[in-house]
This record gives C-alpha cells, structure tokens and sequence, in this order.
C-alpha cells in the first residue's frame, strides 16, 4: 500500500499471526487454523484427511470380529482426536513461528471464515457423518423404558450395523436378531426389537410359550440372573431361556397374567418382530408383521451403558447382542 506522500508502507499489508487465535480456528474446524496462518493447502488437506477418516475407520471397524467392535470405535476415535490435535499444534507452532512477518492474503478476513466454516460443515462434514450413520455403524440408545428386558437394559448404548441396507454379505436376516427398524405406524420413530419370525413362518403363542414352524422355542426357567439389577425382575416375571435358530435369549412373562392362544403367518417382504419383555412390549402382536425394507440396521454389541441408579454398568461393556446370556 502507498500512504499519502505515495511511498510503500509494507507494514499496513502486515498482522501479527496469533498462535491463541490459530488455536481457536483450529478448534472450530481442523484445516481452519492452517488457513487463517497462510497456508490453505495445508488446512485443506488436513480437513479433507479429517472428514475422510470418518467413513474409512467406520468401515474399518466393521471389519473386525463382532467382538472387538467396541474397541475399534475406540480406537476409531482416538486416530480422529489424534489428527485434530495434530492440525491444532502445527496451527499453534506455525503462528509462533510467523509471529508479526506476515502479509496478509485475500482470504485473511472474518466473513472468508465463517463462510468456509459454514461450507465445510454443512455441504461436506455433516453430509460425510449422516451418510455413515445411514449405512455404515450408529450407535443407539435405549430408552428407559425397554420392552426388549432382560437382555438390552435402559441406558445401553449399542452398536448398530447399517450396512444392512446395501452389502449382500450383510443384507440377510435370521430368527434371533436384534433388530433396529422405523415404527410401521409412524417412521419417525426407531424401533428395537427381536426377529421371530420370516416370511412364510407360522407364529404361534400358547401363554408363556412361543413356537416357531411348529418348534417350541422355550427353555428352562431362570431362577436368577446372577446380577442385583436383573434378579429385581424375577419378583413379578417368570424368565425363561428361549432358543431359535440357534440364537440364544431370554424372555419375561409377567407372573399371574391371562393370556389368548394366538397364531401369525408372517407375509411376504416382512418379518415378524417381538420385544424380550413379552407382557411389555409393543411390537408385530399389535402393530403386524414390519417390510424388510424399513429394517435399518442390526445390533451388535453394547458401546456403554448407563443407569440412573447403578451407574455406568462396567459389566456391559462389549457385550454381544447375539450372546446375551452372558449377562
């Protein structure tokens, strides 16, 4: 710039870099720190890297064994925090080291930022994350009311495989899972519960006796849980370990209750769906059979779970929804 006398004044094209300030757009977004210190190739390429890890490590994760989902979402996790805290140091050390001997770019200026900010988050992070959730993993958490006790407890957080939706190797479902599907009588509501049935079975309720294609699916009795929180519904339920398929689980059935023999055939396109906690639970008995098509995901393994009375439930780390009666 040229002051009123017309010689250069560089100092009027200058501002200091400060590293506080670098930390803070590094904060909002990573890649934004890079960008307000000069270097916008550096800031585009770490918040391309960035968002890119979401899908990636999502997909990643489920790849390992049931078993280890809860870990690699941990680690999944940790290369994401890593990688932010990587944009926000250099971001930190870069603006220490620029300190006042910067010349100022065209997009050094407020309104760049927050249009930047707004652009990569609406028209690129949020897209990136909402396509995960809709087919990769999501993790979801019960309510605390749960027609699916004893074997999923208000407060668990679980993992959801979503890859139902478009991967063959995954697209098949069986008697016994734990499923995740939108409400029949409004979609806006998820639903969790249990495949009893395919398309084609015959159902069939005599009281506390659940038979599928004409095979009874009951068990013994349990007489305890071995757990406080769980053996507190044995004093007005009777549980009992169910099987089909090969798929173990248990059901409660409150205790003195009168129940109608019943018989469903499940249509095509559909399945049959129930809730663990029979007596409490909304599902195909009342609301029929649900289309294939509004199953969103299966469960896998519960993330965390948290009681209002007991805590966080340090026992229910990775525990299998196919393996329940580890509880």
């Amino acid at each position: 710039m040229r002051d009123q006398g017309g010689k250069v004044n560089p100092e009027k094209d200058e501002m200091e870099r400060k590293p506080v300030l670098a930390v803070v757009a590094s904060v909002v977004m990573p890649g934004l720190g890079q960008l307000y210190n000069g270097q916008p190739r550096k800031g585009l390429a770490l918040f391309a890297t960035y968002v890119s890890l979401i899908p990636i490590l999502c997909w990643i994760v489920l790849q390992l064994p049931e078993q280890f989902l809860a870990w690699g979402i941990i680690s999944a996790g940790l290369v994401g925090l890593s990688l932010w805290v990587i944009a926000i140091v250099d971001a930190y050390r870069s603006a220490k080291r620029i300190g006042q001997r910067y010349t100022l770019a065209r997009f050094n200026r407020a309104y760049v930022y927050i249009s930047i900010f707004l652009c990569g988050k609406l028209l690129i992070q949020d897209p990136v994350t909402d396509f995960t959730k809709a087919y990769l993993l999501e993790i979801f958490r019960v309510p605390e009311s749960s027609g699916m006790l004893p074997s999923i407890l208000p407060g668990d957080q679980i993992i959801a495989d979503k890859r139902f939706r478009w991967s063959r190797t995954n697209s098949i479902l069986h008697r016994g899972d734990t499923v995740v599907f939108r409400y029949p009588k409004d979609p806006e509501f998820i639903y969790i519960k249990r495949v009893i049935g395919l398309p084609g079975d015959q159902i069939e309720l005599r009281e506390t006796e659940l038979i599928v294609n004409g095979a009874s699916t009951r068990g013994e009795e349990v007489q305890s849980f071995k757990n406080p929180e769980l053996d507190r519904l044995l004093s007005n339920n009777s549980a009992f370990r169910e099987q089909v398929d090969g798929r173990k689980y248990f059901s409660l059935w409150k205790k003195g209750e009168k129940r109608d023999s019943s018989r469903f055939t499940v249509p095509s396109g559909t399945v049959f769906v129930m809730g663990d906690n029979r007596d409490s639970s909304n599902d195909s008995r009342f609301f029929g059979p649900v289309p294939i098509g509004d199953v969103v995901g299966k469960l896998k393994q519960v993330w965390l779970s948290m009681s209002p009375e007991f805590g966080i439930r340090w026992s229910r780390f990775g525990v299998l929804i196919d393996d329940v009666q580890s509880l």
